[in-house]
């Protein structure tokens, strides 16, 4: 582990980690030399650095008159050139180097490669070595060192050596900087609270200071060439370097404001850029970014940001809508569901109803430019956002959803109407009468539509939001669900919605009986004899079988709570829509010409009737028994007389 961390630690472009790396190396290549000297020491006994015995018995003037120091002149001249001239290249190629990451990236990135150490450490030590070289040439034979000349003339040698050495860190360094990842990396650790704020205070200044803008100036040259791990790497680091900001960091004034409105503008206009060229990939990234910004200034309670947050990626949304971006735009519908969840959870209602209000734009649009599925989306976003305000017990937020729903312009109509119904029928469990009662009353008037699926939707949420308000005695919400329920059941003619219909008012109307809720029971009952005789008169014989199998269930109750009154009711129901379909010659099949065929069928209402029959016998009932025979009678004098 430890191994680890020195090297993340040696690797890091600051100046104090580089220049421990230089010594190290120094160190090491000092080492390896001091490891020769020994080697060649104990091979060769008279061999010597420090020192040569030609000093012990000429004087320094005789050892240069006799040409002793001609070749270390020539040595350390060459030393020295070759020194010189690979700095030069070494320094022609950084810059170049630099030219080509300008052009690619940005000229801004420019103060990576001037903030770079190793460049400078480089140069110090060739400048060094160069300097030092051709001062041991100027002092060569003159008698300055005397007997260490030796020494310092192997020290230009080994400096040499290690100048050489220094080449290969440095040039892997520099071509790590030709990333862009590298180069990411780098500008990110720029970026902090100050460094962006002081920028956007000075006024009057001309200045390059935003340490923002040349990672945004990457990633526009990323877009155009479609380098997704650039805008990818560009988005990621700028989301780790603010979100460190908010852990940390505290804001004053209107600090937040403008440290948030400054970042994200940055990341939303890559949004929208991308957009624009249908980099739906980059767009992705981009709200994903933002949500995650969005995330940690909520675990802070940074609200200014939070708001900022969601209104850029309702503007990304909006925008991928207009281009006609479709998975890309679900999935920023989907990411607003799961923030305004996380809203509710703060209580950020000025978040939650921008995020709405984004939402509704976005389906809005989605149904100009007919993107199929958008709507949905949007629909079980806000259904989403809607149950988790209802079940933290959020009534006004719910009440804004919910509303918020009920007049939206969209097509299709139907998950609007699913999600409307998930709000009210969660709202009844949860007690929020007000919550149910606003959304029972949207889906009534959207009742009933020309769409067979958005029709049926209703009447499954009316329903249950029916049924489930019987147990709270919400009869105004009941009231409103049978209402939904009869007027789609007047204009249904789909078999399906039909038999829901029909089952949802004998539900409602059993509840109600079984409450002694007298005026919602009248009420389901009068439905279902409108319905019944609604049918009838439109030869609509299988949605009638619907409705009489109902009124027998609710009968059946009625007897077995001893509850006359209801029954009465029930009864004469059944009796009117039998006499009604009479007076249509129900039942009718197109195959049975023969009467006598046709008159063995059973009457409309006479089945259900005759076993009601039997249970109010059972019952002692003479009263219910009489009138039970007399509406049989009734109904075949009516049959009998339309089929004569």
């Amino acid at each position: 582990m430890l191994p680890e961390k020195w090297k993340e630690y040696l690797d890091k472009p600051l100046w104090p980690n580089r220049i421990v790396f230089y010594l190290i190396l120094f160190i090491a290549v000092l080492s390896v030399f001091g490891i020769a000297i020994f080697i060649f020491k104990n091979l060769f006994s008279d061999f010597s650095i420090v020192s040569n015995i030609a000093y012990t018995q000429y004087n320094t003037t005789q050892l240069s008159d006799m040409g002793f120091f001609d070749n270390e002149r020539y040595l350390l001249s060459a030393l020295v050139q070759s020194l010189a001239a690979v700095i030069a290249l070494v320094i022609t190629l950084s810059l170049v180097a630099v030219q080509l990451a300008a052009q690619s990236y940005s000229a801004r990135v420019i103060d990576v490669y001037k903030r770079n150490p190793d460049m400078w450490i480089l140069l110090s030590i060739y400048i060094i070595t160069i300097f030092y070289g051709l001062g041991l040439i100027k002092i060569i034979g003159l008698g300055i060192l005397g007997n260490y000349m030796e020494g310092a003339i192997f020290g230009a040698y080994f400096l040499g050596f290690f100048a050489f050495v220094c080449l290969v860190p440095y040039m892997w360094k520099t071509l790590e900087l030709l990333k862009p990842s590298a180069v990411i990396k780098l500008l990110a650790e720029e970026i902090t609270k100050d460094n962006v704020l002081e920028p956007l205070t000075e006024d009057g200044e001309i200045s390059e200071r935003d340490p923002i803008q040349p990672i945004i100036d990457m990633m526009n040259s990323a877009l155009e060439r479609n380098d997704y791990e650039t805008l990818r790497n560009g988005l990621l680091a700028i989301k780790v370097a603010v979100n460190n900001i908010y852990e940390t960091a505290s804001f004053e004034g209107n600090e937040e404001n403008m440290f948030s409105y400054h970042i994200l503008s940055h990341i939303k206009r890559i949004g929208l850029q991308a957009a624009n060229r249908k980099n739906e990939v980059t767009v992705g990234d981009t709200a994903k970014n933002i949500a995650g910004i969005y995330l940690k200034s909520s675990e802070k309670k940074h609200e200014l940001t939070q708001l900022i947050a969601t209104i850029y990626i309702g503007e990304i949304g909006q925008e991928t809508t207009e281009m006609k971006l479709k998975i890309i735009t679900k999935r920023i519908v989907d990411l607003l569901g799961i923030i305004g969840k996380n809203a509710v959870n703060i209580q950020n209602e000025e978040v939650i109803k921008n995020i709405v209000l984004s939402l509704e734009k976005i389906a809005t649009k989605s149904t100009e430019h007919e993107l199929s599925g958008v709507v949905e989306s949007v629909s079980e976003s806000l259904a989403l956002i809607g149950q988790k305000s209802v079940e933290t017990k959020n009534e006004n937020i719910a009440n804004f959803i919910a509303d918020r729903l009920g007049t939206i312009k969209i097509e299709p109509l139907w998950p609007v109407a699913k999600a409307l119904g998930k709000i009210g029928i969660d709202a009844v469990e949860n007690s929020l009468q007000d919550t149910a009662e606003i959304a029972a009353e949207h889906l009534l008037e959207m009742a009933p539509t020309e769409d067979n699926l958005t029709n049926y939707e209703i009447t499954d949420a009316m329903g249950k939001i029916g049924i489930n308000s019987i147990e709270m005695k919400y009869e105004d919400t009941i009231e409103t669900a049978i209402d939904a329920l009869y007027e789609i059941g007047m204009e249904q003619e789909d078999i399906r919605t039909a038999s829901k219909i029909s089952e949802y008012l004998g539900d409602i109307g059993i509840k109600s009986i079984e409450k002694n809720l007298e005026n919602t029971m009248e009420a389901s009952l009068n439905a279902l004899l409108k319905i019944g005789n609604n049918y009838a008169r439109n030869n609509s014989e299988f949605n009638i079988w619907a409705i009489l199998g109902a009124l027998q269930k609710m009968g059946a109750v009625s007897i077995e709570l001893r509850n006359k009154s209801a029954t009465k009711i029930i009864i004469e129901t059944l009796g009117n829509i039998g006499i009604t379909a009479a007076e249509m010659k129900l039942p009718w099949e197109p195959e049975f010409e023969d009467k006598k065929m046709k008159s063995n069928l059973p009457s409309i209402s006479r089945r259900e009737l005759e076993e009601l029959l039997d249970k109010s016998k059972e019952n002692d009932w003479e009263d219910i028994v009489s009138l039970i025979e007399d509406k049989l009678q009734e109904i075949e004098k009516t049959r009998n007389d339309k089929d004569n």
